[in-house]
């Protein structure tokens, strides 16, 4: 038996017919649930009475409603559910019909975008109606439409699958990335989250300990990201290609490859020997790294040099290794303000670092 809110209640109910009564009210959307007592009380039940009699379903159900009334009983803001996970989130209700980002809704969830309107994966450019028909003509297509139209969509969907393969996801938010160069040690940018992970495997990894994950089968630094890239798009593709043959026997691998011109592939052949890579005079560039052979130099009064120090350039044009605050220095022979360094020591600190001695960071530096 149970009981409503009633003080001292004398409303007892048995769990059958109290079970009964919430299934019938709760799939309608209700929320405040009241009493079933034929002297139409008006009292609802307490949270610790609804666990002994509504299953773990039901009572996910009723949580949805209570939170869906206070989402809507806060002007201007709409509880919105992903179509594609369980997660929820309040935003603007407003939707303007002229301004489809209005209609979008990125869960932070899963990371995926749908549509508002339609509760469809987010459809850029085209309106619910036209994505419907594109789906409608799509699937026309694969009973029997043109077989050119059908290689080309099912080519463009082997492309995006090639593309795929280059993207990782956080193991946190889910936000997608891709990284082209650096260590493998990766930190989320979005805010509030920061999810550590490794970028080969994708595991997880505590802040405080993640660099003793390297060095146990996922190296910190890869210099072969290009490879590795190239090596997942190939999969993609070969994957990607044998699951639509299963689905059109009636083609082959070499209907669905991606083609690429002619003119892309000398450039890449190009690229590779170094054709497209001018070798840079360092010696007159002043050390420019963006220095192009056969061209004259950028304006630009200083660079740095093999070792990392910064340089500048003398009124004949020589290089030298500038002090920032010793000798060399970019103001009045003496350092930026004339003194010896910034403070008026050996250096950013008063030491014999960054601008007064002759070492890059070590001794009393910064």
């Amino acid at each position: 038996m149970t009981h409503c809110r009633k003080y001292k209640s004398d409303h007892h109910i048995c769990f059958g017919c109290a079970t009964a009564h919430f299934k019938e009210k709760v799939p309608e959307g209700k929320w405040d649930i009241r009493c079933p007592h034929m002297d139409g009380c008006q009292k609802g039940f307490e949270p610790r009475e609804l666990a002994r009699f509504l299953d773990a379903g039901m009572l996910a159900m009723l949580d949805k409603n209570i939170a869906k009334h206070v989402a809507s009983s806060l002007q201007g803001v709409e509880l919105v559910e992903c179509p594609f996970c369980d997660f929820k989130a309040e935003v603007l209700a407003q939707i303007d019909m002229e301004e489809q980002a209005t209609w979008t809704f990125n869960c932070q969830g899963c990371g995926k975008f749908s549509c508002r309107l339609c509760k469809e994966q987010w459809h850029m450019g085209n309106t619910c109606e036209e994505e419907k028909q594109r789906k409608q003509d799509e699937q026309n297509e694969e009973e029997g439409g043109d077989k050119d139209v059908l290689i080309s969509r099912l080519r463009k969907e082997v492309e995006e699958a090639q593309t795929k393969a280059l993207l990782k996801e956080c193991h946190k938010c889910g936000m997608v990335f891709f990284k082209s160069t650096g260590c493998n040690h990766i930190k989320c940018m979005r805010p509030r989250c920061g999810g550590h992970q490794c970028y080969l495997c994708s595991k997880p990894l505590p802040e405080a300990t993640a660099g003793q994950h390297f060095g146990k089968g996922c190296a910190l630094f890869s210099y072969n990201d290009e490879e590795l890239a190239l090596a997942a798009t190939q999969q993609a593709e070969a994957s990607t290609i044998a699951r639509i043959l299963q689905q059109h026997p009636e083609l082959t691998a070499d209907d669905l490859k991606v083609k690429v011109s002619d003119a892309v592939k000398q450039d890449d052949t190009a690229r590779a020997a170094g054709v497209l890579r001018p070798e840079v005079d360092f010696e007159r560039a002043g050390n420019n790294p963006f220095q192009i052979e056969g061209e004259d130099p950028p304006q630009q009064d200083w660079g740095f040099d093999e070792w990392g120090r910064p340089i500048g350039v003398d009124q004949f044009g020589n290089p030298m290794v500038m002090n920032f605050g010793g000798q060399q220095g970019f103001g009045d022979q003496q350092g930026f303000f004339g003194g010896q360094g910034f403070g008026g020591g050996q250096g950013f600190g008063g030491g014999q670092g960054f601008g007064g001695g002759q070492q890059r960071f070590p001794g009393g530096g910064w």
